[in-house]
């Protein structure tokens, strides 16, 4: 029984097994970059829309939120990868990682082909779903031809995203996200 207590004040004493709030706190901080930088940007992108006009403003929102709908698909794999990478990442399980990138990356090409294909084949259609002005409903066909053809870089992105994250990358990803705001301000 002393052995076990000796076991256990070893373990509470050494400091790989001891909450690092510094850790914890960057990686939140990094995280808070990433996500308050993506939403700064939409909220530019919605206020520009805004200010060409109501038509605009109403077709940037609707395909604003298929646009979201999409990104969701793409991210539900990249949560479960994630998981996985944190996993084979912390344990130097190096060649599971590398075979659960490319079995995301394949998950990748299949939504990124369903999101093109569906949006280039039924723009029309879900536009009409939105409006019966013929005018908004040109505006939603439009964008959504080009949302279209950004969904592959969105779906590799946010699966890269899930592979960094369980890697614990949270500084690169809260810089690039910086990087790419500014970029696109």
């Amino acid at each position: 029984e002393e052995e076990n207590k000796s076991k256990e004040s070893t373990k509470k004493s050494d400091p790989s097994t001891q909450f690092s709030l510094a850790k914890f706190l960057g990686a939140n901080f990094s995280m808070l970059m990433r996500n308050g930088f993506l939403l700064g940007t939409w909220a530019i992108a919605t206020s520009l829309a805004t200010k060409i006009g109501e038509l605009h403003v109403a077709s940037h929102q609707v395909v604003l939120s298929l646009w979201l709908l999409c990104a969701l698909v793409s991210e539900a794999p990249a949560i479960s990868a994630q998981v996985l990478a944190a996993r084979y990442f912390s344990n130097g399980q190096i060649d599971k990682l590398k075979s659960l990138i490319k079995r995301l990356a394949m998950i990748g090409v299949v939504i990124s082909s369903i999101s093109v294909f569906g949006f280039v084949v039924s723009r029309k259609l879900v536009a009409s779903w939105f409006t019966d002005d013929p005018q908004l409903y040109e505006y939603i066909s439009k964008l959504l031809l080009i949302v279209a053809f950004q969904m592959p870089l969105v779906s590799y992105t946010l699966m890269g995203e899930g592979i960094l994250i369980g890697c614990q990358y949270f500084r690169f990803m809260g810089i690039s996200s910086v990087i790419t705001s500014l970029i696109t301000y």
